[in-house]
């Protein structure tokens, strides 16, 4: 089940004078933010989501520059700092079969191949170009695990389950 809101970016500061906003791309596919036509802000309490129409963006340093309807200055810019971009859950596109998001991953319960839980996946973790799930609640405490082939062996979303095949040493004692 996809979420309501999908964070896809971040605003992190304001840009020159006439209302533009420096965005940050939180997503796989950093081009996302170009494309869009409209964006949901949300507040950081996740209290409210205002839809906003994208007037345009262009390209500045690893990040994006977007000029906002309404936005017509830099105290109007600066307002929306820290707000995260989102996009409905709904209007993600789909994955192949053995892609998944972040978001899909999140709550699935860990086990090894001989059926021991380990926790639930927390959350997912940037590390060094991969990534690594943080599974927690389980009997050997906190647990990282790569994101890769060899360790994820069976990923069922239906079941929210993902089976791992824990390499040596990858598992506390």
């Amino acid at each position: 089940m996809r979420p309501k809101h999908v964070v896809i970016g971040r605003i992190v500061a304001a840009h020159g004078l006439r209302g533009e906003v420096r965005a940050l791309p939180l997503s796989d596919h950093p081009g996302r933010l170009e494309d869009l036509e409209w964006v949901d802000l949300l507040a950081d309490d996740g209290a409210g989501v205002e839809r906003v129409r994208v007037v345009g963006t262009r390209a500045h340093n690893k990040g994006l520059l977007m000029s906002l309807e309404g936005v017509t200055d830099r105290n109007a810019a600066e307002a929306l700092r820290g707000r995260r971009l989102t996009v409905p859950g709904d209007q993600v596109p789909e994955l192949p079969d053995d892609e998944y998001y972040a978001f899909d991953l999140i709550g699935m319960q860990v086990e090894t191949e001989g059926a021991e839980p380990l926790g639930a996946v927390d959350e997912i973790m940037a590390a060094g170009g991969s990534n690594v799930l943080v599974v927690r609640g389980g009997p050997r405490g906190e647990i990282l695990l790569p994101a890769a082939r060899e360790v994820l062996r069976h990923i069922d979303p239906q079941r929210r389950r993902i089976v791992v095949h824990p390499l040596p040493g990858l598992l506390p004692e």
